[in-house]
């Protein structure tokens, strides 16, 4: 029995329905862990002691000491073991970083380390972790949030249109890029936001360059060619091997120390190259489309596409700057979430790495 035109239609509403029901919870989850990383970010104060502490044959050891941190301030070295903290054991990082969480701005406490086959007691005074620029972060997260409304509501409107959901996309990596910020908890939810954030600044470059090459649709473009389908997915090779280079630090981090921090520094170079050229690519396509568009509607788009083009990476360059203000500190995140790399501060070094490896669920 063949199903009449009135029960495909009303099959056709119905699953239009659910996949708006779904679109809309999707869209919902991500505004709350947006604001929630707002709520977070204002709320959560950490202190840290500058070390970076790692497991090592003869015990916790200090593979990295900042330079004018707390560390330094009280002596300790790269290379000293850590046996005690007031008197109370040290069998493992996590243990230095519990005993952190519950520190304060200006506690002092008693490491009890041996260097050279010596014990010593050095005094630690604990110092609070870098911020960075916060009102800019709330900001930046202002404008993701909004960003993110603008392409849900496109794609509400036109469902259909394959450029809106394309859209929808690069409206979705502006917004984790600038709204996800980890806050040094490095726990199940910040380490949410540590790989949004992560995930979202490698994908916006090719997403946006992929999206000014078939938008506004040009039907004699060479994308729309068979060769031209083929070597689009190009575009994100260099996002897939910068993730998966993050990916391997992390892992390797409780091992290497040394090669953690240092591919974090080369990632911390490339990300924003990255970023810059596949902007400057857009906005060359852009213009280019711009002068042989005659749709007052495409031509606004395209406009307004163009401004955020061009704003973006503006907004990396001072997210940049910001971060070589931290040479010297013991932080974590900068405005945008991304580790320090001197990989330095005593909890995403701590904790952080020895997470990846015993609670992969976060990840």
């Amino acid at each position: 029995m063949q199903p009449n035109g009135a029960t495909v239609s009303a099959l056709s509403q119905v699953t239009g329905w659910v996949r708006s029901l779904l679109s809309l919870t999707f869209v919902a989850t991500l505004l709350g862990l947006g604001l929630s990383n707002v709520a977070l970010r204002a709320t959560w104060n950490e202190v840290e002691d500058g070390i970076l502490w790692v497991t090592g044959p003869d015990g916790v050891t200090a593979a990295d000491v900042a330079p004018d941190g707390p560390g330094t301030e009280s002596g300790i070295r790269a290379g000293d073991v850590l046996l005690a903290i007031d008197g109370r054991p040290v069998q493992r990082p996590a243990d230095v970083v519990a005993t952190l969480h519950a520190g304060q701005n200006g506690t002092r406490l008693n490491y009890t380390v041996v260097r050279l086959g010596a014990r010593e007691v050095r005094q630690v005074r604990l110092a609070p972790l870098y911020r960075g620029n916060t009102p800019l972060y709330y900001v930046l997260a202002a404008v993701g949030i909004f960003t993110l409304i603008v392409g849900a509501a496109v794609r509400f409107r036109r469902p259909g249109d394959e450029a809106t959901l394309h859209f929808f996309w690069v409206c979705l990596a502006f917004f984790g890029a600038f709204t996800f910020s980890f806050n040094g908890r490095l726990d199940r939810l910040d380490w949410v936001f540590y790989w949004a954030d992560a995930v979202s600044i490698l994908l916006l470059p090719p997403l946006f360059l992929h999206f000014t090459l078939v938008f506004p649709e040009r039907p004699r473009s060479w994308v729309r060619s068979t060769m031209g389908q083929r070597l689009l997915p190009l575009l994100y090779l260099p996002a897939l091997g910068l993730g998966l280079l993050r990916v391997v630090a992390i892992a390797r981090a409780p091992v290497d120390a040394k090669f953690f921090t240092h591919v974090l520094g080369i990632l911390d170079r490339i990300d924003p190259l990255h970023l810059s050229i596949c902007m400057a690519a857009g906005l060359a396509v852009l213009v280019h489309a711009l002068s042989h568009v005659r749709s007052v509607t495409a031509r606004r788009q395209l406009r307004w596409i163009e401004r955020r083009d061009v704003i973006a990476p503006e907004i990396e360059r001072i997210r940049r700057r910001e971060l070589e203000k931290r040479r010297g500190h013991c932080v974590a995140p900068d405005d945008g979430g991304r580790v320090w790399r001197r990989g330095v501060d005593s909890h995403a070094q701590q904790a952080g790495p020895r997470r990846v490896v015993r609670a992969p669920a976060p990840e």
